[in-house]
């Protein structure tokens, strides 16, 4: 009798790592991003371009898989969060000869450039026409454009270029 009160101890010792290591798959699991991809292989090979999806986005976002279209070589597709608001996502081949700097210039206002804390070369700017705000991301292939109403943070920004997988 004097070994239960121990036996006891060690069973829901162990229970309580169990649960622990469980909570932590869970967690990476959901941090690592989703394991389906926004496109098919097949998809992604027809394009001239690499597709990257992002495994970050900001709080409450999820990808929408239903979203998806290609149009005339560009990838369309968006993400949500439950009040129904959109991050609309494109992507395509870089063009060629193309002069990023002076589109930034042009269309955008409130620009940053984030490049020096990205892999990519990444400008965030105001869109004021359309009053949403653009995070634009270039590869080494392709141009990725981010917009939405909510905006991006700064920790948000780093946080998308950081967590783009290339399909």
């Amino acid at each position: 009798m004097r070994d239960l009160p121990r036996k006891h101890f060690v069973i829901v010792g162990c229970g309580a790592i169990l649960l622990l290591a469980a909570v932590m798959a869970g967690t990476a699991i959901v941090r690592h991003g989703p394991s389906r991809k926004i496109v098919t292989t097949d998809q992604a090979q027809r394009l001239l371009f690499n597709v990257y999806q992002p495994d970050y986005l900001p709080a409450g976002y999820a990808l929408d898989y239903h979203s998806v279209t290609i149009r005339e070589g560009v990838l369309i597709f968006q993400a949500l969060n439950a009040a129904g608001q959109n991050i609309a996502i494109t992507e395509e081949s870089i063009p060629t000869s193309f002069d990023f700097d002076a589109f930034y210039q042009k269309h955008l206002s409130n620009i940053r450039n984030f490049q020096h804390q990205t892999p990519y070369k990444v400008v965030t700017g105001t869109v004021p026409q359309a009053n949403r705000q653009m995070l634009s991301v270039q590869t080494h292939s392709t141009w990725i454009i981010m917009t939405s109403h909510a905006g991006f943070s700064p920790t948000d920004v780093v946080g998308i270029a950081k967590g783009l997988r290339s399909l």
